[in-house]
């Protein structure tokens, strides 16, 4: 599935890798399951390549995707730290420390960034 919404990402844009997903997640087909860490890794493959819009879109699809985990919105957080949106990275953190009350990399985040 991600080298689906990669090849619509780099064809058609991000609205349409979006819309791609929601279909592609919605069809009964069992070969096309995605897992969290599928689509963690390819959105910070969009963050590495400096594509931040494109990987804060991904990222977000993971947290609609797998809402119980609190990996994503640690990830998700990150991606709005490297965008400049800090507050919108706290308020990630503190959802995926929600979750999972010992994740180390959110406390250590929120307290360089909250210096709580």
């Amino acid at each position: 599935m991600v080298d689906i919404l990669s090849t619509t990402l780099k064809e058609k844009g991000i609205e349409a890798m979006v819309s791609e997903f929601h279909s592609l997640k919605s069809a009964p087909d069992p070969d096309l399951y995605v897992g969290e860490s599928d689509i963690n890794g390819f959105g910070y493959t969009l963050l590495r390549r400096r594509m931040v819009n494109e990987g804060l879109a991904v990222l977000k699809l993971n947290v609609e995707a797998y809402p119980q985990s609190a990996n994503v919105y640690d990830s998700l957080a990150e991606a709005y730290l490297l965008s400049g949106d800090k507050e919108k990275a706290i308020e990630n953190y503190r959802k995926a420390l929600a979750i999972d009350p010992t994740m180390e990399s959110a406390k250590q985040a929120l307290k360089q960034l909250t210096g709580q």
